[in-house]
């Protein structure tokens, strides 16, 4: 057979590269929504947080859920979806020492419902091992509402406290 020039790339590569640049390129783009949170975890200089899961509850006004979580600059918004009516956000960089994107509550007729920290994908294993290591064995396993996600899941004295069992096959889907 012919010899290829020198310096000149195999067939098979060039397709391999450009399999993994298009797929590159199509996560990318079905992710556009949240790229701006990888932007900010990446190039900014972001808090840290303790999210005390033991001294949160569902009868926590907005004031009391905050201040359990201070020196983080919450950006609070009116919410119509999913039954809320305020939810408070703040990027992050790590929450109780494991690396964190967001930490988000959700309140009810002024009362906390839900309280949300966004584990990047590479770290959800760090995350769940974290939960096990603090808490024990998970006393559940549940479903995510409206969801197929499987939950790992523990009771705390004001609620309960639940991870995603499996990190998504998409690189730039968080686990909450």
């Amino acid at each position: 057979g012919q010899v290829p020039p020198r310096g000149a790339w195999p067939q098979w590569l060039k397709g391999a590269l450009a399999a993994v640049l298009m797929i590159a390129a199509l996560t990318v783009a079905f992710n556009w929504q949240t790229m701006h949170i990888y932007q900010k975890y990446f190039t900014q200089s972001l808090p840290e947080a303790v999210v005390p899961w033991q001294k949160l509850s569902g009868d926590m006004d907005e004031t009391a859920a905050l201040a359990s979580m201070p020196g983080l600059p919450w950006r609070c918004i009116k919410d119509e979806t999913a039954n809320r009516h305020r939810t408070c956000y703040t990027a992050a960089n790590r929450i109780n020492g494991h690396a964190a994107l967001t930490v988000a509550m959700f309140f009810r007729n002024g009362r906390l419902q839900v309280v949300t920290v966004h584990v990047p994908w590479w770290a959800h294993r760090e995350a769940t091992l974290a939960l096990v290591r603090d808490y024990g064995k998970s006393t559940g396993r549940g479903r995510a509402t409206g969801s197929d996600d499987l939950l790992l899941g523990w009771r705390m004295p004001g609620g309960e406290l639940a991870i995603n069992c499996n990190r998504s096959m998409n690189p730039l889907q968080w686990s909450a």
